[in-house]
C-alpha cells in the first residue's frame, strides 16, 4: 500500500485539456501550470517553466521542428494572402508587396515564441506529461536541455 501511494505522489500531475493548454501557450504561459513563461528579448524563451519545471523541448534534439512547421505555415498563409491581394488589386502590387513582405517577417518573429509554446501544448496532448519532463526546483533545477 505504501509503495502504491509513493508512486502516485511521484507521478506528474495530469495535463490540462487541449483548449486550455493552447490558450495558455498563445499567451506565453506554461501549458501545464499556467505560470508566465520567462523569456529574454522578443523571441528567446527560457528552457524551463519557473513554477513547474516543464522543459520547453522535452529533451529531444529535433523538438523545434513542430514549432518551425507551425510558424512556416502561418508565414505561407501570409504570402498567399499577399499573392491573392496582388491579383485582386494589380494596380497596387508594388505597394502590397512593400508592406506585406516586411509584415510577414515581423509576424514570423512575433509568432516564434508562441509557436514553440503552442507546439509544446499540442505535444502534451499526444504524449502525456511524465515526471521526467519536469525539472525539480528543489534539486537545483538547472538540468541540461
Amino acid at each position: 500500500m505504501e509503495r502504491m501511494t509513493r508512486s502516485r505522489r511521484d507521478a506528474a500531475p495530469p495535463a490540462p485539456g487541449a483548449p486550455r493548454a493552447l490558450l495558455r501557450a498563445a499567451a506565453l504561459r506554461c501549458p501545464n501550470c499556467g505560470a508566465p513563461w520567462p523569456g529574454r528579448g522578443v523571441i528567446h524563451l527560457d528552457p524551463h517553466c519557473v513554477r513547474c519545471g516543464l522543459a520547453l523541448d522535452r529533451g529531444e534534439h529535433d523538438y523545434f521542428l513542430g514549432s518551425y512547421t507551425l510558424n512556416l505555415f502561418v508565414a505561407l498563409l501570409g504570402a498567399a494572402a499577399i499573392a491573392i491581394a496582388s491579383l485582386v488589386v494589380p494596380a497596387h502590387t508594388v505597394l502590397i508587396a512593400a508592406v506585406g513582405l516586411p509584415a510577414i517577417a515581423a509576424l514570423a518573429a512575433w509568432l516564434h515564441p508562441r509557436s514553440r509554446m503552442m507546439w509544446l501544448a499540442m505535444d502534451l496532448q499526444f504524449r502525456p506529461l511524465r515526471a521526467e519532463d519536469l525539472i525539480s526546483r528543489r534539486e537545483g533545477g538547472d538540468a541540461q536541455s
